[in-house]
């Protein structure tokens, strides 16, 4: 006789829930896939007070990074306290 029951046995409910769920999970990626597909553009702005801001913002920012690179760390010696 056998009484092991099989583990990986579902009733008809749960296999169609599993099935309802990966249906739901693929029908939700393709809709994703096309949706940022058909919402991707490759067409670059093209407008001069933008872009000057951006520039502007740029220098501004590499300015501060030499600023901070230029300041002297010294080492923590405490043997020359």
């Amino acid at each position: 006789m056998n009484y092991r029951k099989s583990r990986f046995r579902y009733t008809r409910d749960q296999r169609n829930g599993i099935f309802y769920l990966l249906l739901f999970m693929l029908v939700g990626q393709l809709a994703f896939y096309w949706w940022s597909a058909s919402t991707n553009t490759t067409e670059p702005i093209v407008d001069n007070e933008l872009l000057a801001r951006f520039e502007a913002e740029r220098d501004s920012l590499m300015a501060l990074k030499q600023q901070q690179d230029s300041v002297l760390i010294y080492r923590y010696n405490p043997n020359y306290l």
